[in-house]
């Protein structure tokens, strides 16, 4: 059996290249086999794999769409988590927390301030809102649907409430429910929002800095 230290699951070899060298570099200056799995090495990768010609022992997931389980890199994943792989993140853990209109809930049974919200689901298709949900709401508010990440899907209503905007949440990801929010304006410091991306990384807090009018 083959085996490596550092699997990178990567979906297009183009991107961010210079991340994967660096990766690459970092693993050889500690002595460790890495392993890049891309679109090209992926089917005879996940063979290997299967048949315990080759054993990944940590395994980075920047590839799968983990939320769909037709993903054939989602299914490699669960391939490697089953052969005891340790993956980063975990697919189970990505289920759980993924949907927001799962963890919504989860905040706010733990007493987390978060913006008011109406969960529409996917089997209301004549939902409407009512005057004390479109008062809370305020103008502008948020439509992102609850399934979404990258930004894919969101969209900040600022003048009017429109029917438009909600049948489009609707059809962006046909079967999935979608979160009305209001929306929350950050404070300015010295020219700069206070809005942070918070990480938890292998035990550490990470506050970053982000502009929510950039995305950066």
């Amino acid at each position: 059996m083959e085996v490596f230290d550092f699997g990178l699951g990567w979906s297009d070899i183009s991107e961010e290249y210079v991340f994967i060298q660096s990766l690459r570099s970092e693993c050889r200056l500690r002595g460790l086999r890495f392993k890049l799995v891309d679109e090209k090495s992926l089917i005879d990768v996940n063979e290997q794999v299967k048949k315990d010609k080759i054993k990944i022992k940590f395994f980075l997931d920047l590839c799968s769409e983990t939320t769909n389980l037709e993903d054939k890199f989602t299914k490699f994943v669960y391939n490697l988590k089953d052969s005891g792989t340790r993956v980063v993140a975990d697919p189970d853990r990505v289920r759980f927390s993924a949907d927001k209109s799962i963890t919504h809930f989860n905040l706010v049974n733990a007493n987390i301030a978060v913006p008011y919200t109406v969960v529409i689901r996917n089997w209301e298709p004549t939902r409407r809102l009512n005057d004390y949900e479109r008062v809370n709401l305020g103008v502008p508010f948020v439509i992102k649907p609850a399934l979404g990440y990258g930004q894919r899907g969101v969209k900040i209503i600022k003048n009017v409430y429109s029917l438009k905007e909600i049948a489009d949440a609707r059809t962006f990801n046909p079967g999935d429910n979608f979160l009305i929010q209001e929306f929350i304006v950050p404070q300015d410091l010295a020219g700069t929002p206070a809005w942070f991306r918070v990480f938890y990384i292998f035990g550490e807090t990470a506050l970053c800095w982000w502009n929510p009018e950039t995305g950066i």
